[in-house]
Order: C-alpha cells, then sequence, then structure tokens
C-alpha cells in the first residue's frame, strides 16, 4: 500500500510497531525488527508441531507434527467447514506451556510492496515472563531487559487472555468483545464493524501467542471465527518464502489476511492485501501516511512469514 516514513521506537515497541505496519501495509526501506513473539503460532518451517526435547542443550522446538501425526490436506469448501476441520485438527495438538524463564524463539520473513520487493529475515528471543528480549542489531547480539509486563503483545500475556476465555463460541465472542479495553487501538479501528474488531483480536492472540496458544481454546477461537458471517477462506496461496498456505480474512476486498499451515491448521504467518477498493479505515490511515491507494486488487503489500518458533533455555539457542 505505499510506503510509510520509518518512525523509530524503542526496543520494547517492536512488535507494536510492526503489527501496526502490518495493518497498514505500509513499508520502509531501514531494517525493522519482528514481531516480539508472536510469532503467529507457528510451525517451525512449515506446520507447528509437537514440542521435542534435545537432550543435549535442553531445547524445546516446534517441527511439523504439532504432538500428532502430520495429517493429509483435506479439500474444504466454506470457512465454516475450513475452520471447523481446522478446530479438530489443532485440538489434537500437545499443549506447550514454556517455564517463566524460558524463552522464544522466532525467525520470520518479511515481504511485500512496502519493503520494495526486498524480503528481511529477523531472529528475535523473548522471555515467556516478558522480563527480556534479544535481537541482531547491526550485527549485535543485544539482550535487552523489561518490566516484566505480560500485556496482550507477549506471549504470556497472550497465553492467558487465551486462556481465561471460554470454549463456547458465542460466549468466546461475548468475552473478547468485553476485553475491549485490553486490545491497542489501531490507526482504522474506528472504521470497523463490531466483527471486524473481534475477528483483528483473534488474530492478535493467537499470533502473540503462537506455539503456546492453549489446544482448545485455539480449536474454540476457530470455531468462534467460523460463525463470522464475512469470514473468507483463500485457499492454496503462496506466501513469501513459497509455502503454499490457506488464507482466512474478513470480509470480501483484502484486508487483514490470516495464514494457516494446510495439514496442522497452525499459524504461519499474517499478510495485508490489498482489496481493490479503499476502505473507510484505509482512507481515515491515508490521511496521515504516505499509502498509495492505487494498487491491484489482490496486492500483498505487507506480509511476515514465520519460518522457525521454538522454546529455549536461553537467548541465542535456535
Amino acid at each position: 500500500m505505499g510506503r510509510q516514513l520509518d518512525q523509530e521506537a524503542p526496543p520494547t515497541l517492536g512488535r507494536q510497531r510492526q503489527r501496526q505496519r502490518l495493518l497498514e501495509a505500509a513499508g520502509s526501506p531501514r531494517r525493522h525488527r519482528a514481531i516480539r513473539i508472536p510469532r503467529w503460532g507457528v510451525p517451525a518451517t512449515a506446520g507447528l508441531a509437537a514440542a521435542a526435547v534435545a537432550t543435549a542443550v535442553g531445547v524445546a522446538t516446534v517441527g511439523t507434527g504439532s504432538g500428532s501425526p502430520a495429517r493429509t490436506p483435506v479439500r474444504l469448501d466454506s470457512a465454516s467447514v475450513t475452520l471447523t476441520h481446522a478446530a479438530q485438527v489443532v485440538s489434537l495438538r500437545t499443549a506447550i506451556t514454556p517455564r517463566p524463564h524460558q524463552w522464544i524463539y522466532t525467525k520470520t520473513v518479511e515481504y511485500g510492496t512496502g519493503s520494495d520487493g526486498h524480503h528481511r529475515v529477523d531472529e528475535e528471543w523473548s522471555r515467556f515472563d516478558s522480563r527480556a528480549e534479544a535481537y541482531f542489531d547491526g550485527g549485535r547480539f543485544i539482550v535487552h531487559k523489561k518490566s516484566g509486563e505480560s500485556g496482550i503483545d507477549s506471549p504470556q500475556g497472550a497465553y492467558t487472555v487465551l486462556s481465561s476465555l471460554p470454549t463456547d463460541p458465542r460466549a468466546l465472542l461475548d468475552k473478547l468483545s468485553s476485553l475491549s479495553g485490553r486490545f491497542d487501538k489501531l490507526p482504522g479501528d474506528s472504521g470497523l464493524d463490531q466483527n471486524q474488531l473481534l475477528y483483528s483480536r483473534m488474530v492478535q492472540l493467537l499470533r502473540n501467542a503462537q506455539i503456546t496458544a492453549p489446544p482448545r481454546i485455539q480449536a474454540a477461537v476457530y470455531r468462534a471465527m467460523a460463525t463470522l458471517p464475512d469470514v473468507r477462506i483463500d485457499r492454496d496461496i503462496v506466501d513469501g518464502v513459497g509455502r503454499h498456505v490457506i488464507g482466512v480474512h474478513y470480509g470480501s476486498r483484502g484486508g487483514r489476511r490470516l495464514l494457516l499451515d494446510p495439514k496442522t491448521y497452525q499459524v504461519v504467518g499474517e499478510e495485508t492485501v490489498w482489496g481493490g477498493k479503499p476502505t473507510a479505515a484505509e482512507i481515515e490511515m491515508a490521511k496521515t501516511k504516505h499509502l498509495n491507494l492505487n494498487l491491484p486488487a489482490g496486492t500483498v503489500t505487507s506480509g511476515l512469514a514465520t519460518e522457525k518458533v521454538a522454546v529455549v533455555d536461553k537467548p541465542g539457542q535456535r
């Protein structure tokens, strides 16, 4: 969607800034650090998996099995059917709950028109209790101490909110509505209807909790998404790193698209897709941002693909 002037922010604001860039579909030629962990609940390299303990260094990694054998992709013909099937699959995976002092390592690739056609690779470590994060900056490895506040943007904060949600889809949506004060107000939110806001909050929680999302709650979130009348499925699309994935988005004109592995249904990324005609929210953002509103429909303006995610014992481990 064009370009956004780079606004430097303290390391602790990295994930919030990047999530905002994805929502706005803006980009900058300068390097940006990746989301503080989501990583959108994602598989290692292709689809999330079950935790495996590496006995030599005590590193728990995520592979492609998500706690159960990989399944052959099923042809599903509606959002309701797809998300219901996804709920059944993810509910069977093994729960992964890091200890407070453990770290979540993520490797992500940023792409889209906002990145000038270039792919930017980021590696980041986030302590589960939110007391520290680590990343590379100009070739230096930096460990940054934090206050330990577990907001929605932290893995532990997202895990805590998800764990508090009921498993009944209607009750889950009602609970999310009551938690509106826990979520950041992002540019364009004022132009979204209630269902769009609920969808956005579910995406945000799954992306930030990543592999720590409780399986039964992740399944309930998928079932709740399926009840929203304007949720759509994009089949067999290719993300910025060449993987064939399933896209889940709200409405028929683009916007925020959650990317799922077609076998495990774990979250492997997120994209902002241009719908062809600017929405009220996009027009609102264009007033203050450097955005190009004349792109072909279907253009991926901003994307973040998670190539790997793992629970490790210290920063620097992969």
